[in-house]
């Protein structure tokens, strides 16, 4: 890259803003691809920030993403996968804790053909 952006508490002018910027581009735009990668991965939907204290295990993240989407029974559940791509972790991961949580009678899961949907359990 070029020159780097001047580093002054003085007030910039309209122009000097630009200049500046234009010399940024190249690294925003990394920036933005990534924010725009990890939004396509979430839908959108992003995770709200535990409170100080509080571990979002495995169990944490796909009961709060179940929690979130309201998914109640089989036409609301999402599959593994579509769980695992929700909250950025591995199938295999998901999967693992989805048999825990079914286990413990905290999700339910319904097979319909080849498909399997996992939602919460009635309370």
């Amino acid at each position: 890259m070029g020159e780097q952006p001047r580093l002054s508490r003085e007030p910039l002018t309209g122009q000097q803003v630009i200049e500046d910027l234009s010399m940024l581009r190249g690294e925003f735009d990394l920036i933005a691809l990534s924010f725009a990668k990890t939004l396509q991965m979430t839908s959108g939907q992003g995770y709200k920030t535990p409170p100080k204290g509080k571990v979002l295990t495995g169990s944490n993240l796909v009961l709060e993403h179940l929690r979130r989407i309201d998914s109640t029974n089989y036409e609301t559940g999402q599959s593994a996968v579509q769980i695992a791509k929700a909250i950025n972790q591995s199938r295999q991961h998901v999967s693992a804790t989805l048999s825990n949580l079914t286990n413990r009678k905290q999700v339910s899961s319904e097979q319909r053909g080849t498909r399997i949907r996992y939602f919460l359990s009635p309370s």
